[in-house]
This record gives C-alpha cells, sequence and structure tokens, in this order.
C-alpha cells in the first residue's frame, strides 16, 4: 500500500503543517504522533557537522533530560549530592 500523501494546510490563523506516516512538521521542527513529546529540528538533518547526540537529547528532553543525567551522575560517583543540587 503506498504512503499517504503529505497534506499541507495553511491559513493566516494557523501555520504551515504537512502530515504523513505518523509525522508532522510544524515551522521549524519534525513531531512524532506515536512517540509522544519527540520532535527535531529539521535543520540538524542537514547540519555540517552533525550536532552532538547529547545536544539533541538535551534540547529534545530538557529539564527532565538533564535531571536524569545528573541522577545518574551522582549515583555513579561522579557528582557529589551537593554538586548535583540535591538537598540531604
Amino acid at each position: 500500500m503506498p504512503a499517504a500523501p503529505i497534506t499541507t494546510k495553511s491559513s493566516p490563523q494557523s501555520p504551515v503543517q504537512s502530515r504523513r506516516a505518523g509525522l508532522w512538521t510544524q515551522d521549524f521542527g519534525l513531531f512524532s504522533e506515536q512517540v509522544t513529546g519527540f520532535w527535531l529540528r529539521v535543520e540538524w538533518l542537514w547540519q555540517q557537522p552533525l550536532p552532538l547526540v547529547d545536544d539533541v537529547l538535551l534540547e529534545i528532553g530538557g529539564e527532565a533530560y538533564a535531571r536524569q543525567w545528573i541522577e545518574r551522575l551522582r549515583r555513579h560517583g561522579f557528582l557529589s549530592s551537593a554538586e548535583s543540587g540535591a538537598t540531604s
């Protein structure tokens, strides 16, 4: 079965959107309908050199992703509780 065609909607009140196979674009990003909260900047796909994976994940995951890494670093002994901002 062929993939669904890309449809584009545009009006003065709404940004341009394109949909195809569970993905949609709006302004600067590509967003997933299947993976809640997942998106990426389309420009990253052609950037030379490609952005660092950790930088991309920090931008996508935001503070929650950063806190997860801080906790992992603390558990593995790379950060003390004081360095990670935790309180006792």
